[in-house]
């Protein structure tokens, strides 16, 4: 008999309002593993974590979670508006368990700090105020925030929103330290190349339902069409993935021709449905 699984959702159905977001959804998620949750903008991903969190509640079907298992969740937006005048180490102080301000004089809070800074690679900007904070520097800071009372699983929503491409990949990489460690990641992205390697399973999303599997598994023409209910092709194009109507064929001249303009092609995991595809922006 397996490890028990820190979260397991069988035949899960939620929905949003009167919508339903998927169906018959089964997802089991073991220590150290990480899952992409994918789809285009209002899908539902993040509905899908707020049913983990127990905020949101399952039209049908049952989600387990570990009796004894540490869940933290990373909103996409932060708390603080940069004209507050607090220090980066008080942003991660203000994750601990019951933490009001000002209380923070205990030894195993500190030690508790520290170590979430050094995980993310914060302690040379701990004490700078956070007007002075790049958005990169900001989100490493809200990263050690959830991370600081050692999740078992963590959700974490678009985290990779609006960085660049060096911000991006140090985030990759610190996500890449806690798995190995042995925190679960759910994680919310519409950015699907910096996180590829990462996953070991991608849930998506679209139109009421959702496909489970490894990135080659579910990012394929026969899944995504089966997903949309129409023929799509999925064509991966410098290791990005695009996912076109049939009409307008699958090579890569057309994804090209797409690129600079003459077509429209839906980018990789933000892929619209085909009835009224477009380039995925955000």
């Amino acid at each position: 008999m397996g490890e028990e699984p820190l979260l397991e959702m069988r035949d899960v159905t939620l929905r949003y309002g009167t919508r339903q977001v998927f169906s018959g959804l089964n997802l089991r998620v073991q220590p150290g593993q990480v899952v992409g949750i994918l789809g285009q903008n209002g899908a539902g991903k993040t509905t899908l974590l707020k049913s983990v969190l127990g905020d949101v509640k399952p039209a049908n079907g049952i989600i387990f979670r570990q009796d004894t298992a540490k869940i933290s969740y990373l909103p996409q937006h932060g708390r603080f508006p940069k004209s507050v005048q607090i220090r980066g180490r008080d942003v991660v102080y203000l994750g601990l368990d019951g933490a009001k301000l000002g209380f923070w004089s205990s030894a195993g809070a500190r030690d508790k700090v520290e170590r979430a800074l050094a995980l993310v690679g914060a302690q040379s900007y701990a004490d700078v105020p956070i007007s002075g904070l790049s958005g990169g520097e900001l989100q490493r800071l809200r990263i050690a925030a959830a991370i600081v009372e050692r999740p078992d699983l963590l959700l974490v929503d678009e985290p990779l929103a609006s960085l660049d491409l060096k911000h991006q990949a140090d985030i990759v990489k610190i996500f890449d330290n806690l798995s190995s460690q042995g925190t679960a990641i759910l994680l919310v992205t519409h950015e699907l190349n910096p996180v590829e390697k990462l996953l070991d399973t991608v849930v998506y999303i679209a139109l009421g339902r959702a496909a489970v599997g490894s990135v080659p598994e579910v990012m394929s023409s026969e899944t995504l069409s089966a997903l949309y209910g129409e023929e799509v092709r999925v064509v991966n194009l410098g290791g990005t993935y695009f996912v076109v109507g049939a009409q307008n064929g699958t090579d890569s001249g057309f994804v090209e021709e797409a690129l600079h303009g003459h077509h429209h092609a839906s980018h990789f995991e933000s892929a619209e449905s085909p009835h009224n595809p477009k380039e995925a922006g955000h």
